[in-house]
């Protein structure tokens, strides 16, 4: 039996026998083991990360994760800014919360001439 780390990205199924190791966050993709070797791996790992950054391995996955959050987001608001501005909807820069300044018909810019 060969033994070698396969890469899944996100999606794909799991081959059978195989295990998930660890997230790589920079490739976006899940390192995967043979099912005994993967928990081992992944212990082994967490306690290098642990003795070499002197305990600040869960404050890494934290900020980590959290600019993976913020891509997520900052990708969602261009998606809705571009569907709006497709749809005419929106001419000036977008508000916050995705709400946008657009006006209902017949109503006037000018809130002092009634």
């Amino acid at each position: 039996m060969k033994l070698s780390a396969r890469n899944a990205y996100e999606g794909e199924r799991v081959p059978w026998g195989w295990g998930v190791a660890w997230l790589d966050h920079n490739r976006n993709v899940w390192i995967l083991l043979p099912i005994p070797l993967n928990v081992v791996a992944r212990t082994l790992r967490r306690a290098y990360y642990t003795l070499a950054r002197c305990g600040a391995d869960d404050d890494l996955e934290r900020r980590t994760w959290k600019l993976r959050v913020n891509r997520a987001e900052r990708e969602r608001d261009v998606a809705i800014e571009l569907l709006l501005r497709s749809q005419r909807l929106l001419d000036g820069p977008m508000h916050p919360l995705g709400q946008t300044a657009v006006q209902p018909d017949g109503a006037e810019d000018d809130p002092d001439a009634v």
